[in-house]
This record gives structure tokens, C-alpha cells and sequence, in this order.
């Protein structure tokens, strides 16, 4: 017998005597007794706790904690409230993103879900749960005074803070803060965290921080928003302020538009564009259109702002542009030149990298060049012309990028500007790096690193070493990429602000190391926000990595916010290569007609546009595609393209080139000749180290060598199922399965000795055998003694060998699979 006994921290003096007569004395009697408690509840109870402690200490009693629920848990808990097995991911999504996973809360909010009638495919809600709120607000009454005080200070900044910014916030003493703060913690209500020596705390859950802050009346909201943001400019903070100053502020507010534009002045001169976006989307709301204090935010923005004439504005473009266009009506009648140029070289900036008007862009920034000219300012009409260059490439003419590069760095180096010399650099880094020209890119790359280390542009140097880090690997240097990498990581803290994870996402892919080029891009995904912008090329490349592995909600996932940063704009090959990735998931998806349309279109993009890099890799999955599917016509345009992009040195892209023309070949009927052309195509791949190209380009040579050398067939696919098993290719691997399948009795003998449980290797069994136990990838690790990433690898080679795709298919099948 089981006798439950829920939220036993309400039960009485008696009731607690009883339990604890019954657990001594029945110890003999095949009953299990289960208790449910919320601890700090529980300990505001004397005899509870005594009683608790005492079974403990005889060994009577076990105290488990329950974690979160999972997103199958919380997706099998809205299906049994609903009534339906039909849960879709945004539901999943919405409550695991609102209640964390705690099942209090994610019954709550489906109960308000079910009370609204609200759409479970865009889940939402006009106010929190009722039970929720009363819940949260008995607690707080339960308070003293310095402890409500301080949670409804931490509920009105909203965010995780570090100890001496609350103890700022608080206006009291370290001492009595910290006291405050113990008692806040032991009951549950705020949550604090060490990292090194340094303790941060926030409300511990987002829905108990929403009802804190709602119980707060109105009046008091804005006063304490102001003293807020006070405090945070006071600490430095000067982008988590302004949307206090914004909170706290009647339109035109002197004191908020003074304090957002001093922020706005420091932040400039510290280089925190995203602190700067911030405080100009603050200063929108705040400061009407036409209010000259416009000017005055003008005087705090710098010139010459590495954000700026790096491009990194991202997804706060928007508000960029805004800004500028505010500030473009007042300048406009100033006889100062330099003025007008200045607003209208930031305002081209803007326009081109992130709102998708590249014609309007152009004309801003020839117009600033010659403002600048005009005002005989050389080294800012440089720039102007550098960043000219950067828009002939967006136009498709990268010839006359090149050449602008080239002739602003000599400028550059004979008056001795070492700012425009670094910006030359890198925009003839770009220039050749997109036409494939990747090895005389890597003279500049060079000399642009040393530059911006003299310099303390950090930002840049690991920008730069993660494009030297995909050089390396383009020229099949992997361990100088993985060193590349690394430095870039080390060098700046703030690395994710730079394209490094973008490279490191396309190293990890050409090695093969799928799970890693995936997980990669969600990470980015996950700390952008789930948003990206236009400049971000990795999330691409993220998304094939995600569907090679069969994960088709992330690729899905990483290609749609790709998709959404373009707001149906085409821009410079960014634009094909989500494309590029959008058809590959088609292709992998088995969605041919889309998959073919796709590639077809990136392809015939990048080859208009020079890009004798990143086309080849198109070009590739268009051929392959065409080999599976008997596209005749495909096969034709994919060989022709890469032969208008001319010959190349670099072995790996020769590699596609011969790949390319060997797919052709055997699509056309003619295996044996494409044979010895797919053979060198396989060797090149393999010695620059690009393994799941290599296998790929085995797959091809199994179908050539089908009909004319069946066992040479056999040992081929038979190889490349074992490397795509590594790899974690599964959906390679099962049409590889599939073609071996195809070849007769040695075909079906050696699919059989690759497939199934017995393939498992010993460590991937038992991490298989402990996920079917329904232990977590880090609980698995601590059991074997191995890490977390070694689990997810293991695992993903146990799927592709299972051909399972998640752990619930592997639960499921479990004892079908022996495990």
C-alpha cells in the first residue's frame, strides 16, 4: 500500500505525532508512505521540523528534491489537461519559458490558459493567474518591512544583479542588506548565486517577480523606476538604466533626457554600442521628433564609433536609424559640414547593414564623403569611401570593392591614419575572402591583428582570428584553426559581440563535428535572444549542422529567426546562404522540389556575385541532390556554375570542383568516367581534412561502382555508414542503409553488421542504458565520470546506430533494442 500525504507542511501538531507513530511502528508492513512539503513552509513549523529531522537521523525517512519538469513532461501535463495528445512546440516553449519548469506554476498557467479560452498554438495571457497572485502576495504579507522593501526593489529591476549594486539599491548597510538578503534566500523568494567570488541574486521566478511587481501601486512603480535607474548610472550601468529612465518619465522629462544623454556619452566613449542602442531607444520615447535637445545627443555620440564603422548595430538597426533620422531634420540647416556628414555617414551605415535600403545608403555616404572632403576632413572621407567599397560588394561588384580597399589603405598607410588603415584591411579581408581568393587574404589578416592589438581594438582582434581561424580550415589546417579560435575567445570577453562564434560555427561544420556546429548556434541563438541580424553567417551553417543530425525543430528554429532578420530583403550573400541553409534542411527533409528551387536559386546568386567560396559549397548539395533524385538538368547548372567561378589553388575547393563534376558525370550515365574524378575529389577532402565531405563523396563512388564492382560498392557504402555514424549524420547514414539495402546479399549482410544494438560500442551502451533510466545528459556524466558534451556525442552516435531520433523514441523502443 502507497499513502500519499500532499503539502504536508499544513498539517497540524496532532497530525505530525501520528505520522510519526505511524513510521515507527509499522516497519514491519509493506506500506510506503509519501510525503510532499515545501521546505521553507515546512520549517516554519517546530515539531514538523523536529519530527522530519529524527526519522531522518534513524534512517526512517529519505528526503528526495524534485527538479523542474522537462519539456516531455510539461508537453504530457498540458496533453492530460487538455485532453489531447496534440501539444504543439509553442505551447511546450510558452510554459517551459513561464514556469521554468515548476509544475505549481505550469498548472496555473494552464488552468488561466483554459479560464481565457486562449489559443494554444500562440499561447497567451491577459494577466497572470489569479491563484498565482493571492499565493505570492500571503507570502509577502508574511514579510517585515526591510524585506518587502528590498524584493519589490529587485522586482522593479527585473534582472539578475551582483551584491554591491544591490546594496547600492537598498541604501542600507552592507551589513543589514546582507541580513535581508539571507532571509529573503532561506525562504525561497530570491535566489543567489555565486561565481567566483562574486554573489548576484533576483527574484527566484519570473512569475513571482510579475506579481511582486504588479501588487506595487502605480505612483510608487515610477519612483522607485527612478531611483532605479539613479542607482545603475551611479554604478555604471548605463544601459539597464535607461529603461527605468523611460518607466519613470513624462515625455520631455529634463532630468531623464539629461542623465539618457550622458549614459549615451559614456557608453560611447566605453564602446558599449549595445548599452548606446539601448539609451537611444530610451531617448525615442522620451525625447519628442523635433526637440533640439537632438543635437545635444548628436554632440555625445562619437564620430568615428568602432560600433558604427564595424557594423554591429545587429537587430537594434531600427532603432539606429530612428535616431539619426531625428536628429537628420535638425542638422540639416547647420553650416557645419562636418556635422551634416557625420549624421548622414552613420545614418548610410545604418540604412545598409541592417535596413535593408542599400540604394538610400549609397547616396547617404557619397554625400557625407563629400561633405567630408568639402570640410577637409581626409581621414573621415577615407572612411566614407571604405565604407562605399563595403556597398559595391552589397551591389554584387566585388571588383569594385576590391579596388576602393586597396586605394584607401594606401592613403591610409602614406598619412599614417592607423584607424583607416584597419578598416582597409579588413574590408580587403572580405574582398577576398568571398571570392575564394582565402589564401592572399591571410597577408592582411595578418597585418589587420597586429594593428588592432597595438591598438586595444579587441573587439576586432577576435573578429579577425576567427577569420582566420576558417582560413585555416578552408586550407585544411584544423589544429591552427582550433588554436585561432581559442585565442579569440581568450582575448576578448566579449567575443559573442563579434563574428568568432559565426566561424567557429563553420569550422565545426567543415570538420564534420556536427553536434558541436549545432550547438553552437542554438547557443548564439539563445544569448542574442532568440533573435540574429543580417551580418550573422554562422546561424546558416547551424541549421545544416541541425538537420544532418536529423534535429529538424532546431533547424527550423535557426533558419526562421535567420530568415527574419532579412524582413524579405536580399542582402549581400547573407541573404543566400539562409537560403543555401533553408534548402539543405529540404533536401535532408526529403522535400526535393523545394530543396531543388532552393539550392538553384542561392547558387545562381553567389555565382553572379563572384562568390567563389561560399558557391562552391551550394554547388555541392545541388549536385549530390541531383545524383539522389535523377536531376539531369541540376547536375548541368551546378557543374557549369562552379566552372564560371575559374580554376582555384586551394585543394579543398578544387575538391568540390571535382565533386561537382564527378556528380555531373554520374548523374549523366557515365560512372566509370566519373569514378577517378570522384576518387580525387574523396582524397582532397580527406587530406584538408574535411571528413564528412570525404564520406559524402564516398556515397557517390558506392553508386558508381554499383553496377560495374558490386563488392567495391559494398565496402564503400560500408565505410561511409560507419563515418556517418560518427558524425552523427543520421539521415545520411539511413539513405547509405538504404543503398546498401540495394545491393544484393553482401549489401543486406554488411547493413546488418552496421545497424542495430550490437553496433553500439561499450561506453555508448551504457550511456544509452542510463538515458533510458531517464538520466539527464549531466547526471549520466557524473555517473561514468565523463563530461556532459562526451554524454551528447555518445548519444548521438547511439541514435544514428539505433535510428532513433530523441529519448522518448528511445524509451519506447527500449526493449525491441535490448536496452
Amino acid at each position: 500500500m502507497i499513502v500519499l500525504l500532499d503539502d504536508v507542511h499544513l498539517a497540524d501538531g496532532s497530525s505530525w505525532e501520528a505520522l510519526n507513530h505511524l513510521a515507527r511502528n509499522l516497519m514491519g508492513s509493506p506500506i510506503l508512505l509519501l510525503l510532499t512539503a515545501r521546505p521553507v513552509e515546512l520549517g516554519d513549523y517546530p515539531i514538523a521540523t523536529e519530527i522530519v529531522h529524527g526519522l531522518e537521523q534513524d534512517g526512517l525517512l529519505r528526503r528526495c528534491t524534485l527538479g523542474p519538469l522537462g519539456r516531455e513532461d510539461l508537453r504530457l501535463l498540458a496533453g492530460a489537461w487538455f485532453e489531447t495528445e496534440r501539444i504543439g512546440d509553442p505551447l511546450v516553449d510558452w510554459l517551459l519559458d513561464r514556469s521554468r519548469g515548476i509544475s505549481l506554476f505550469a498548472v496555473g498557467l494552464l488552468r488561466a490558459l483554459a479560464e481565457e479560452d486562449a489559443d494554444l498554438d500562440h499561447p497567451a495571457l491577459t494577466s497572470l493567474p489569479e491563484d498565482l497572485t493571492q499565493r505570492v502576495h500571503a507570502r509577502l504579507e508574511q514579510l517585515a518591512p526591510p524585506c518587502r522593501s528590498l524584493l519589490e526593489l529587485l522586482a522593479v529591476v527585473g534582472y539578475r544583479m551582483n551584491l554591491a549594486d544591490v546594496v547600492a539599491l537598498s541604501g542600507q548597510p552592507m551589513e543589514r542588506t546582507a541580513e535581508t538578503l539571507d532571509e529573503l534566500v532561506w525562504r525561497r523568494l530570491v535566489d543567489e548565486t555565486e561565481d567566483g567570488r562574486e554573489l548576484s541574486y533576483e527574484i527566484s521566478h519570473p512569475l513571482m517577480q510579475e506579481a511582486v511587481y504588479e501588487r506595487i501601486g502605480r505612483a510608487r512603480q515610477r519612483a522607485l523606476h527612478r531611483l532605479v535607474a539613479r542607482v545603475l548610472v551611479g554604478q555604471g550601468h548605463y544601459g539597464a538604466a535607461a529603461g527605468h529612465f523611460v518607466h519613470s518619465a513624462d515625455v520631455g522629462d529634463p532630468e531623464a533626457v539629461q542623465a539618457l544623454r550622458e549614459a549615451l556619452r559614456q557608453a560611447e566613449a566605453r564602446e558599449q554600442h549595445h548599452e548606446a542602442l539601448a539609451l537611444l531607444d530610451a531617448l525615442l520615447i522620451v525625447l519628442p521628433e523635433g526637440d533640439r535637445r537632438w543635437l545635444d545627443v548628436l554632440d555625445a555620440l562619437s564620430w568615428q564609433a568602432d560600433w558604427v564603422v564595424d557594423h554591429r548595430a545587429d537587430e537594434g538597426t531600427g532603432v539606429a536609424v530612428r535616431a539619426m533620422r531625428n536628429i537628420s531634420q535638425l542638422v540639416e540647416v547647420s553650416p557645419d559640414p562636418t556635422r551634416r556628414a557625420i549624421v548622414k555617414f552613420h545614418l548610410g551605415s545604418f540604412l545598409a547593414w541592417g535596413g535593408g535600403d542599400a540604394q538610400s545608403a549609397v547616396a547617404m555616404v557619397e554625400e557625407a564623403r563629400d561633405l567630408f572632403e568639402a570640410a577637409g576632413e581626409p581621414a573621415r572621407a577615407r572612411l566614407a569611401r571604405n565604407e562605399l567599397g563595403y556597398l559595391a560588394a552589397h551591389r554584387g561588384e566585388p571588383e569594385v570593392h576590391e579596388a576602393a580597399a586597396r586605394a584607401v589603405l594606401a592613403e591610409a598607410e602614406a598619412a599614417g591614419d592607423r584607424f583607416g588603415q584597419l578598416q582597409a584591411l579588413c574590408s580587403m579581408v572580405f574582398a577576398l575572402q568571398w571570392t575564394g581568393r582565402v589564401t592572399e587574404s591571410e597577408p592582411f589578416m595578418e597585418r589587420a591583428l597586429a594593428l588592432a592589438r597595438a591598438e586595444g581594438k579587441w573587439y576586432r582582434v577576435s573578429y579577425i582570428q576567427g577569420q582566420q581561424a576558417f582560413a585555416s580550415m578552408v586550407c585544411g589546417r584544423s589544429a591552427e584553426a582550433d588554436e585561432r579560435i581559442a585565442a579569440g575567445r581568450a582575448a576578448n570577453p566579449s567575443y559573442r559581440d563579434t563574428l568568432l562564434p559565426d566561424h567557429e560555427i563553420m569550422v565545426a561544420w567543415l570538420r564534420g563535428r556536427l553536434t558541436r556546429s549545432a550547438a553552437c548556434g542554438r547557443d548564439l541563438l539563445d544569448w542574442s535572444g532568440g533573435r540574429t541580424s543580417p551580418r550573422r553567417m554562422g546561424v546558416a551553417y547551424a541549421a545544416i549542422a541541425s538537420a544532418e543530425l536529423g534535429r529538424f525543430d532546431d533547424a527550423d528554429r535557426l533558419s526562421t529567426a535567420s530568415e527574419a532578420s532579412f524582413q524579405g530583403q536580399r542582402f549581400w550573400l547573407h541573404g543566400e546562404m539562409t537560403g543555401w541553409g533553408r534548402a539543405t534542411e529540404h533536401a535532408l527533409r526529403g522535400d526535393v522540389e523545394n530543396a531543388r528551387d532552393g539550392l538553384t536559386d542561392s547558387l545562381g546568386e553567389q555565382v553572379a556575385r563572384s562568390s567563389g567560396l561560399f558557391a562552391r559549397f551550394v554547388a555541392v548539395d545541388l549536385a549530390e541532390l541531383a545524383v539522389e533524385r535523377g536531376l539531369v538538368e541540376s547536375a548541368a547548372f551546378a557543374r557549369s556554375s562552379v566552372e564560371q567561378l575559374g580554376e582555384t589553388a586551394i585543394a579543398s575547393l578544387r575538391a568540390c570542383d571535382d565533386f561537382v563534376e564527378g556528380a555531373s558525370l554520374l548523374g549523366g550515365g557515365a560512372p566509370d568516367e566519373a569514378l577517378p574524378v570522384l576518387e580525387r575529389a574523396r582524397d582532397a577532402f580527406a587530406a584538408s581534412e574535411w571528413p564528412l565531405f570525404a564520406t559524402r563523396t564516398t556515397v557517390l563512388i558506392g553508386r558508381a561502382c554499383a553496377r560495374s564492382d558490386r563488392p567495391a560498392a559494398v565496402q564503400a557504402l560500408e565505410q561511409a555508414v560507419e563515418q556517418l555514424t560518427e558524425a552523427g549524420a543520421t539521415v545520411r547514414r539511413a539513405r547509405a542503409l538504404e543503398l546498401l539495402e540495394g545491393l544484393g546479399t553482401a549489401g543486406r549482410r554488411a547493413r546488418t553488421a552496421v545497424e542495430g544494438p550490437e553496433s553500439l560500442t561499450k561506453r555508448e551502451r551504457e550511456v544509452t542504458k542510463l538515458a533510458v533510466e531517464g538520466l539527464s545528459a549531466r547526471e549520466i556524466g557524473q555517473r561514468l565520470f565523463i563530461g556532459e558534451r562526451t554524454v551528447e556525442t555518445h548519444l548521438a552516435n547511439a541514435y544514428a546506430k539505433l535510428g532513433v531520433r530523441s529519448r522518448v523514441e528511445l524509451a519506447r523502443r527500449a526493449p525491441e533494442l535490448d536496452l
